[in-house]
Parts: structure tokens; sequence; C-alpha cells
């Protein structure tokens, strides 16, 4: 069964180490996490124009549910950035990170008024990863208006990072980039 496969290739795809990192209340968090991951390896299998190319292995909703996993930890948010960049560019749409989430750019529904020639970006894809990073930084600043000393608290992305959530299911409304004439 091509899902098997898909599985079993997919967690080979993944170095795993064990990692420590100071955390927000001054103490030493470690475990086990992703550190590394294969991107050309990925590439090889999944890119129409490789040698290695294989369509019984590429199905990219199962392959994205096997690598973002709730629960597992990454050594940082740029790796989870750079091997959804990679899947989504193997898959035909864009990825976009607004603060604990990555998700495809077409996720949501449309918030605005405006007629675009094309339609509307956001079309209801539901592909969206929530991460929650291991530290964040507390800071006191003072407010210009008050005079009153503040605690601002900022997730540290460079830290260690946990999978909250991932809907890997993308919608129907991916944009093929095979198909250079449809409109974006």
């Amino acid at each position: 069964m091509p899902s098997n496969i898909i599985c079993k290739g997919t967690k080979n795809l993944k170095t795993f180490d064990t990692k420590s990192c100071v955390v927000t209340n001054g103490t030493t968090q470690s475990g086990s996490m992703i550190v590394a991951f294969n991107l050309q390896q990925l590439t090889e299998v999944c890119h129409r124009n490789s040698t290695k190319y294989n369509s019984s292995l590429c199905d990219f909703d199962v392959i994205a549910s096997e690598i973002f996993k709730e629960g597992e930890t990454w050594v940082d948010r740029t790796l989870v950035k750079d091997v959804m960049d990679r899947l989504a560019s193997l898959h035909g749409w864009t990825t976009k990170i607004t603060q604990a989430h990555l998700q495809c750019n077409r996720f949501g529904t449309n918030d605005t008024t405006r007629q675009f020639a094309s339609g509307s970006l956001k079309s209801g894809c539901p592909f969206r990863i929530t991460l929650t990073p291991w530290n964040r930084s507390k800071t006191k600043k003072v407010i210009l208006t008050t005079g009153k000393q503040k605690w601002i608290y900022t997730d540290d992305w460079s830290a260690p990072v946990i999978i909250q959530r991932a809907n890997c299911t993308h919608g129907l409304a991916r944009i093929h980039i095979s198909e250079p004439t449809r409109p974006y």
C-alpha cells in the first residue's frame, strides 16, 4: 500500500537528536527533537523532473501529515518553515507565516470587499500548522503615554518549537505551478 511506504519513507527524512535550551524561568529543558531534514531526498522523489520521481509516493496530504506531527519538537521555526516551503513548492502552493502559524497562503476566508480579477486569494484552504516555542523572553518596557512599566513577553522562535496543531489536508483551491496559464 503506497501510504504505508510514504509513512516509512517520510520518517527516514527526519534526523533526531537530544538538545537543551534555557527556558523562560531560567531552567534548562532538554528533549529529543528534529534537528535536520533531508530536503534533497524529498525533492528527488516528488519533483516531476527528477529521474527518481515516483507519483505513487507523492500524496502530499499524507506526506505532510507524516512530516508535521502534533506533539513533535523541532529545533526551531526556521527548519519547520524550510520543510514546509519545499513541500509547498513541490505541491504547487505558497507558505505564509504569521506569528505561531505556518499555513497555505490561501488559508481562511475572504475578509475584503475588493474584487480581484482572478478571485479572492483566501479560498478556504484548511492547511495550517500551529507552533509553540519552548522559550519566551520577558522584558520591561515603559509605556510612553503613562510612564508606567509593563512586562512584554516575546516568543523566541530561534528556540525549539512544538507542533501544537497540524491540519495537513490541503483544500481544493490550491494553485498548480505546473499550469502557468491559470491566473494566480
